[in-house]
């Protein structure tokens, strides 16, 4: 994932959403423009980025990606447990 920061200074661009468009086609990855003052788009890049690599760990090392599920699903109880 190709992420361009500083989406909200739309005249001060370094390269064009266009350009970092082709560059991430280029690099076969997805583009995506987020602005850390405004906050847009954040949230999805991060969501995206964290998606993308739990599915490729799933798919290239489930032994260890399997052991992750029982210490997510340990750690929710805890939660649980403690009220949050």
């Amino acid at each position: 994932m190709l992420v361009g920061n500083k989406a909200d200074l739309v005249d001060r661009k370094a390269i064009s959403e266009n350009q970092g468009r082709e560059l991430a086609a280029e690099r076969g990855c997805g583009f995506m423009e987020t602005s850390a003052l405004t906050g847009a788009h954040v949230k999805e890049a991060f969501d995206t980025i964290v998606e993308r690599a739990v599915r490729y760990r799933r798919e290239h090392a489930p032994e260890e990606a399997a052991r992750d599920a029982a210490v997510d699903v340990a750690g929710e109880r805890a939660k649980q447990r403690c009220g949050r």
